[in-house]
């Protein structure tokens, strides 16, 4: 007998790269036949009271629509987390549980491990992350060490974690990076997040920035503007990709510095995707993978970038961004997600 498979797909309004993963996810699992349930968004910026209770009535139709659809004993693919509050939700999934419903949770953040946005969005960060442990029979994790917090920390059986290894990016084909001694930087260039930013240019080599936040540009630094995530890795052209984050040059520091140790950043998958090899924390969880790799460089400190970029020659670039290519390969085609989906339905089994 055949088993169902779905996806819920949160259609939510998102003016940032953050929506470009959730949106590979579900074309990788659709060509998988995990067939998208598409819900009502529950989320729209400038909303009035009345738009937002409005928007609450859509919402909980929506999870009813979607509880008469999945048969009993279906699989589901969940995106989490769910970042609003949306009526009828967790009564729908407590239901498709009960009915047989087995549910796999793609985690894209661990909140709790980044900064909260208030004490009332830490409530209820607190209670999605209890309930999609709770109800899951799978969940996707970014890495080993992201295993490693929730079997430690978390309590959750090692039994129902499968590691995703590396986020996909899908895009065109890239092409043969130019030798560079500059770092490219790409996302959320907002001080509040990226405090280092503030003293970038005292690093002493062309840096260039992508994304929306645009900070002041000081000497040695240039702003290139924003593209559509779909179209990021393909400006991406000569040197290097920086994968480094919180309020120092020193060290990751602070909640988002801190999170490289158990994530593994969007960014990265753009930078390789675009075929450019790349300069990690040497704390990162992914630093090890990028070493073995040879994809790239680990450092400690971004005051060490000046003088190992001033040691790459051409030859270094071109094997650093070979590499580069044969990982952005498999990310530009799914393969991850791909894998990490057919090992939650193996275990499901």
């Amino acid at each position: 007998m055949t088993v169902c498979k779905y996806q819920i797909v949160e259609n939510e309004y998102q003016a940032h790269a953050g929506s470009k993963a959730v949106q590979d996810v579900r074309m990788i699992a659709e060509a998988l036949d995990f067939r998208p349930l598409n819900l009502t968004p529950s989320f729209l910026p400038d909303r009035t009271p009345a738009q937002k209770v409005k928007a609450q009535a859509e919402m909980y139709h929506s999870w009813k629509q979607i509880a008469r659809t999945v048969e009993d004993g279906s699989i589901v693919l969940l995106q989490r987390p769910f970042h609003h509050r949306q009526l009828g939700r967790e009564r729908v999934l407590a239901d498709m549980k009960n009915r047989g419903v087995r549910l796999i949770c793609f985690i894209h953040d661990i909140e709790e491990l980044r900064e909260y946005h208030g004490d009332d969005r830490r409530a209820y960060y607190d209670r999605e992350f209890r309930t999609m442990a709770q109800s899951a029979d799978i969940l996707i994790v970014h890495n080993e060490e992201m295993k490693r917090f929730l079997v430690e920390d978390k309590g959750i059986p090692a039994g129902k974690l499968v590691c995703l290894e590396m986020f996909d990016y899908l895009c065109g084909s890239n092409s043969t990076p130019v030798f560079s001694r500059s770092l490219n930087i790409a996302g959320n260039l907002d001080f509040r997040k990226s405090a280092y930013l503030r003293e970038i240019g005292t690093l002493g080599i062309p840096v260039h920035l992508f994304g929306p936040g645009m900070p002041e540009c000081a000497e040695n630094v240039t702003y290139e503007g924003v593209f559509p995530p779909e179209q990021a890795a393909l400006v991406l052209k000569e040197g290097f990709g920086l994968v480094w984050d919180g309020a120092s040059l020193d060290t990751c520091s602070g909640p988002y510095g801190s999170y490289l140790r158990v994530n593994c950043p969007h960014k990265l998958a753009l930078y390789l995707a675009a075929g450019i090899p790349v300069v990690i924390w040497r704390d990162a969880a992914m630093a090890p993978w990028v070493e073995q790799q040879e994809c790239g460089l680990c450092v400690s400190s971004l005051k060490e970038v000046s003088s190992l970029l001033e040691q790459v020659q051409e030859e270094d670039y071109r094997r650093y961004a070979l590499n580069a290519a044969r990982a952005g390969e498999l990310l530009r085609s799914g393969y991850h997600t791909q894998k990490a989906l057919r090992q939650a339905l193996d275990l499901l089994k």
